[in-house]
């Protein structure tokens, strides 16, 4: 039973000898979010934090051209906030009720076409 107790005793004490170091990369990564707030365009590393992936996988997404980027005349790589959150959502996926309507819209327009 005493192990038990020693051993935690030495985890905790490992854990917060790791915590200033984590907790100074936490505090670097709220900074960079809070900056990213105000900005239009992002870079890799930005974009890494706010959708939650890997900058590596980032490169992939833009090597393979799977994701909307820019690149300027020094191939530095930049993205669109707006493109990223639309890129983020997908293709809509309409609701039953949006389909019915849908459905008669067409129905009714191919009417008034035959007429």
């Amino acid at each position: 039973m005493e192990k038990t107790i020693d051993s935690s005793a030495a985890q905790t004490a490992e854990q917060e000898a790791q915590s200033p170091m984590d907790l100074t990369g936490r505090l670097e990564r709220i900074e960079r979010i809070i900056m990213m707030g105000n900005k239009e365009v992002l870079d890799t590393e930005d974009l890494a934090i706010y959708i939650k992936r890997s900058a590596a996988r980032i490169r992939t997404l833009v090597s393979k051209r799977e994701i909307p980027h820019y690149k300027n005349d020094r191939g530095h790589v930049h993205f669109k906030k707006t493109e990223i959150d639309e890129w983020l959502l997908g293709q809509k996926v309409h609701t039953n009720d949006e389909l019915a309507t849908k459905g008669k819209q067409y129905w009714s327009n191919k009417r008034m076409a035959s007429l």
